[in-house]
């Protein structure tokens, strides 16, 4: 039976001997909880000791039927380890965790999660007994001699930490492992034995991050000589592979805070000797230059810099890189612009470096790169006798003319003696003459032409274009050199007759060239109807569907008569039907149809329409020239007006119709 809550009263009121307070309480109750883990909703419902034995053998056989099945599991084997952990079992826990390492020794997992296992539950010397095995074991891996050097330093125990480190350093780790030890020694405040695993790591490792990271190191506490020391010890020592241009930057930045300007240029120009013309290095250097006020000097070293580059490729190519050439020519330029005899020399190395080859594509480079030796003789060197032996010797004997030239050199060895001779065009017109005696080429004629006509000699233009039309009869464009000249004075009539001195020519090529601009000249000059009678000329010689193609765009877009167009169109349209050219004649229907949308009615529009044919894929069986059979697709037209294709139209529009009514029916029926 229950008590009353007004009969409950304390036997003995007095103060007890030992008073509990609040702040008590909670340090018990985290003292206590440190161990304790998240509970499972199954871990919840556990009421007696006998339903947590049977959960725990339940567990532990999952874990075992996880673990037996995939023994290389690392994670399988962590999940039961720590979960016999979070029970405190710790015998259990360390004897799963073995089991693991015994099933893979090398799964660093395995062992992070061990170690952590203890470390976790205070279990300093188990920690430390791991940290040993797993530095035996795995001697490779820096992760677990860092660990193992930052668990010692943190209980307190500097020198079980040196002893790992020096461990650890017997297997002759990376630069970053003996940084670790540096910085350790840091630490403690052990200067000196920093220094000594410096000098340590340098006599291993002999490359240039090694170095920087020593001298950064002394540069952090301050100690230049030391920072210098480093420094100056890697330009001797580091040979296998090249110094970087951080590293120069670095250093000259260095010497530059310390106030040693001297030293920062030293080191600059070291650092441009090394590695050349760096833009990094190079900017920096430039910069430093602004900032002491002198930046020639700079300039001057880099384009040695590079001079000397060129001369060692040149020597690799024998001399015939005739890039290298122009480029080493131009910095010479630049270093010496007041030593005009220093680029000449260059000038006759080249000279003599004639190319192997007779192909012309083979001498071009060659050709310009002497070319600009005449340029740089007129326009630099002012030596203007010079300039015309250069281009003499080019002439005479440089270029193989029975075998090809080039029409730029005489093209500017003309223009070159306008310039000199003010007052004399004879020697430029001895030049074309001389180039067209040796090599009569278009370009040259083109360029005679142009010079002539610009001193107004229009007689001297006839001639040279009557001699270009003597020596390239053949060639349309000498005609056309010929006509122009009569256009350019408006004598059409002469231009007339020379179209048709040209046109009986047999032996002319490309024809074609000479009609079209015959017609162009005609409609320029309004003659519609003679432009009509040159494009029936044109396809009585050609009967070619593509002449009365251009027939109809004159009709439509220049004589603006539509009739004649349609007219044009369906003699195109017949002419490519008698042929059976079916694309060219579905061409010109499109034609016909573009002409009736412009200039048309909708009944001409939709007459058109009805003539356009329907393309199909049809395959064909094609032999190939080595005898193999294989079938290949084509798109076939066909015309309404075909017999042939009638019955196959009217299956195709059936098979429309019944289409439209079946799409027709199941939209009535959805």
């Amino acid at each position: 039976m229950a008590v009353p809550n007004d009969k409950l009263e304390a036997a003995d009121k007095s103060a007890a001997q030992i008073q509990i307070t609040a702040e008590q309480l909670l340090r018990e109750a985290a003292s206590l909880s440190k161990y304790d883990e998240p509970i499972t909703n199954e871990e919840a419902l556990l009421t007696n000791e006998a339903e947590i034995h049977e959960y725990k053998v339940k567990k532990r056989k999952d874990f075992e039927e996880r673990v037996l099945s995939k023994p290389h599991a690392g994670r399988f084997w962590i999940e039961y380890g720590q979960w016999e952990a979070q029970g405190l079992d710790f015998r259990r826990a360390r004897s799963v965790f073995e089991r693991g390492l015994k099933a893979n020794y090398q799964n660093v997992e395995i062992w992070n999660k061990y170690i952590d296992t203890e470390l976790k539950y205070e279990f300093v010397n188990s920690a430390r007994n791991l940290f040993d095995r797993v530095t035996k074991y795995l001697p490779r891996i820096d992760h677990f001699w860092l660990r193992y050097a930052l668990f010692e330093e943190t209980v307190g125990n500097y020198q079980g930490a040196r002893s790992v480190f020096e461990r650890w350093m017997q297997w002759s780790p990376s630069i970053k492992a003996w940084m670790s030890y540096v910085k350790f020694e840091e630490r403690t405040g052990e200067l000196q034995n920093a220094r000594e695993v410096l000098r340590r790591m340098t006599e291993l490792h002999r490359t240039q991050e090694a170095y920087m990271k020593a001298a950064k190191w002394e540069e952090s506490v301050r100690n230049v000589d030391g920072t210098r020391y480093w420094y100056e010890k890697a330009v001797g020592t580091v040979q296998a592979t090249p110094l970087t241009e951080s590293f120069f930057i670095k250093w000259a930045r260095f010497e530059e805070l310390q106030g040693d300007y001297g030293k920062t240029t030293a080191i600059y120009r070291k650092g441009l000797e090394v590695l050349g013309a760096g833009s990094i290095l190079h900017g920096g250097f430039v910069n430093f230059q602004k900032r002491q006020g002198e930046v020639e000097d700079v300039e001057d070293l880099v384009l040695t810099w590079r001079k000397k580059q060129y001369e060692a490729q040149l020597e690799k190519a024998s001399g015939y890189d005739y890039d290298l050439w122009y480029m080493l020519i131009n910095l010479e330029q630049q270093l010496y612009p007041k030593d005009p005899e220093r680029v000449r020399r260059l000038y006759e190395g080249v000279l003599a470096k004639k190319p192997k080859s007779d192909q012309k594509k083979d001498w071009k480079r060659y050709f310009y790169v002497l070319l600009n030796w005449a340029i740089f003789e007129e326009v630099t060197a002012k030596d203007v006798n010079r300039a015309r032996s250069v281009y003499q010797c080019l002439a005479d004997n440089v270029i193989p003319h029975k075998k090809f030239s080039f029409a730029k050199l005489w093209y500017l060895w003309a223009q070159f003696e306008l310039r000199i001779c003010v007052d004399d065009v004879t020697p430029a017109r001895l030049v074309f003459g001389r180039a067209i005696g040796q090599y009569p080429n278009h370009k040259i004629f083109k360029r005679y032409i142009e010079m002539e006509l610009k001193l107004g000699e229009i007689d001297r233009c006839r001639l040279v274009a009557a001699r270009y039309v003597e020596h390239q009869p053949q060639n349309p464009r000498s005609w056309l050199a010929l006509i122009d000249i009569e256009l350019l004075v408006k004598d059409y009539q002469r231009a007339n007759r020379i179209f048709e001195i040209a046109l009986t020519h047999k032996g002319i090529q490309n024809r074609e060239e000479l009609w079209k601009h015959y017609i162009s000249v005609e409609s320029n000059l309004g003659n519609i109807q003679k432009a009509r009678n040159l494009y029936e000329r044109l396809f009585v010689e050609s009967e070619h569907w593509k002449v009365l193609q251009a027939l109809v765009e004159f009709e439509w877009k220049t004589a603006h008569d539509t009739e004649r167009a349609r007219q044009a169109c369906r003699r195109a349209i017949n002419l490519c039907k008698e042929n059976s050219l079916d694309a060219e004649r579905a061409a010109m229907i499109n034609t016909w149809l573009n002409l009736e949308k412009a200039l048309g009615s909708p009944a001409t529009v939709k007459m058109v329409e009805e003539q356009i044919p329907r393309k199909v894929k049809k395959r064909r069986s094609v032999v190939a020239e080595d005898g193999l059979k294989y079938t290949e697709e084509y798109t076939a037209y066909i015309f309404q007006d075909e017999p042939a294709s009638s019955s196959s139209l009217a299956i195709f529009k059936a098979a429309q119709k019944w289409r439209k009514q079946k799409e027709a029916a199941e939209a009535a029926a959805g």
